[in-house]
């Protein structure tokens, strides 16, 4: 009860201070905090207040800089408007950054945060509209057929609500290939459980990122119950 009252509390303090600090509307807007930093997109505060600030997934996001250290690939994988993806470009010494997002919504609000952020024209972004799985068809793309000789080290971002196992399914050569690094967001403790499972017998270790203390005042109203992230790593090639 007492979370619940605190909630409340939070969402009647908060929607008059958005009102207040952002004029509303969907239009270009520079990220003021945390790793995205300096990031421009396209964005609404009525609903995104939260990504303007700096606050959005800010318990993984803070880990981001340590996790890509020294990468030479990244893949986004469920790129929804580009954040990460334009992260790997511009703060990361990244030589190939892959996008995989299978919806074509997506794919208009992440062309035009790419040119908010002068990465158009940029060569080593590589965009795929398909889904990433273990099946080998048209609209399907298998991490292992993806990075069949990976630049490593590697930083895989993964949020696809509900097929992170499949994807793992059908990246199991990348997973013995070397330095590759993971973060998985999972959608309910089963998931989470699997993952973690297909990891560590993978030889990975693995830390589970829980939302912090003050989501109770600060909650990002996820259409999800359950929502952390699954840190992993090869500890033959990198210590987190």
């Amino acid at each position: 009860m007492a979370v619940k009252a605190a909630q409340m509390i939070a969402g009647v303090w908060t929607k008059p201070v958005k009102g207040l600090m952002l004029p509303g509307g969907r239009r270009p807007r520079t990220i003021q905090a945390g790793a995205f930093k300096g990031i421009r997109m396209s964005l609404d505060p009525s609903c995104q207040t939260q990504v303007i600030m700096g606050l959005a997934e800010r318990e993984v996001t803070r880990l981001l800089a340590r996790l890509t250290n020294g990468i030479g690939t990244a893949v986004d994988i469920g790129v929804a408007e580009g954040e990460y993806a334009i992260y790997f470009l511009k703060k990361t010494s990244a030589k190939r950054v892959y996008a995989i997002e299978p919806s074509e919504t997506a794919w208009r609000a992440i062309t035009e945060n790419l040119e908010l952020n002068h990465c158009t024209a940029d060569g080593r972004f590589i965009g795929m509209a398909k889904f990433a799985g273990s099946a080998v068809t048209d609209m399907v793309v298998r991490l292992d057929d993806l990075l069949k000789e990976p630049g490593h080290p590697v930083l895989v971002k993964l949020d696809v609500d509900g097929a992170e196992v499949d994807v793992l399914r059908g990246a199991r050569e990348l997973l013995s290939s070397g330095d590759v690094r993971w973060i998985i967001e999972t959608h309910s403790i089963e998931l989470e459980r699997d993952v973690c499972s297909l990891l560590r017998n993978a030889g990975y270790k693995t830390r589970i990122v829980d939302n912090a203390w003050w989501r109770v005042l600060l909650p990002e109203h996820r259409a999800v119950a359950h929502n952390r992230w699954c840190l992993a790593w090869n500890p033959l090639t990198y210590e987190f």
